[in-house]
């Protein structure tokens, strides 16, 4: 039996996918469809070191190796977008900018930053103060109310 990870999970996705990067899916009215899935190219572990001097964020060792693999993708996407999405590092200091300045919250704006988004509900965040060598980190995923 494989062990779970992030690395396994996206490797079984990917050898389900056809030519074009689709699987057909069942879909919310009973048809089956197409769905696409969107892998970047990875980043690398110099500009992964150089993010976390620069912003002092703390990335999750699952994170960092999800970055080594693939630097963002989208999931189920389809003629108007998304289902949910993992951004490249290099939007994540941008994206954090509009956190700040869209959340209330002390504590999202000084110990979160955005890693993804899913859509109708809101973005993905870590929350890098809980982030530590034994793996205690914290994903949120924050609702659009």
């Amino acid at each position: 039996m494989r062990e779970f990870c992030v690395n396994s999970v996206l490797d079984e996705l990917k050898s389900r996918l056809d030519e074009k990067h689709m699987l057909r899916i069942h879909g919310y009215s009973s048809m089956f469809e197409n769905m696409g899935f969107t892998f970047n190219e990875p980043t690398t572990i110099e500009k992964i070191e150089k993010f976390m001097l620069e912003t002092n964020f703390i990335l999750p060792p699952d994170y960092k190796n999800f970055l080594l693999m693939h630097n963002g993708v989208s999931f189920f996407t389809y003629e108007y977008g998304d289902s949910f999405s993992f951004y490249p590092l290099e939007k994540l200091i941008d994206l954090h900018q509009l956190i700040v300045n869209a959340f209330h919250s002390e504590y999202i704006k000084t110990h979160c930053f955005p890693i993804g988004y899913v859509t109708d509900m809101g973005p993905i965040l870590i929350d890098y103060s809980k982030t530590s060598d034994y793996g205690r980190e914290s994903v949120l995923l924050l609702g659009i109310d």
